[in-house]
């Protein structure tokens, strides 16, 4: 993960390959919902999930990349209680 953070070029290819995958969800999400933004709204939250979860398994070597999966979605799932607390 440090070398693809610390290299412009991984990066940005990273970061194209994200908004790739953001593009295909968003598509094939506006084929099963009424209104293209929430597809793309859910597509944008699944794929920073992803992100997350990919980022906290390559910053841990004892982590399960299916667990930090898990978790990030289940935080996603609780944003609304997480940004409401005071």
């Amino acid at each position: 993960m440090a070398l693809i953070t610390t290299t412009h070029s991984l990066r940005a290819r990273l970061a194209s390959d994200r908004l790739m995958d953001r593009t295909e969800l968003t598509a094939a999400l506006a084929e099963r919902m009424t209104e293209e933004r929430d597809a793309l709204a859910v597509a944008s939250a699944a794929i920073a999930a992803i992100d997350l979860g990919w980022r906290q398994w390559a910053a841990d070597v004892e982590a399960d990349l299916g667990t930090e999966l898990d978790v990030s979605f289940e935080l996603f799932t609780r944003l609304g209680e997480i940004t409401t607390r005071s």
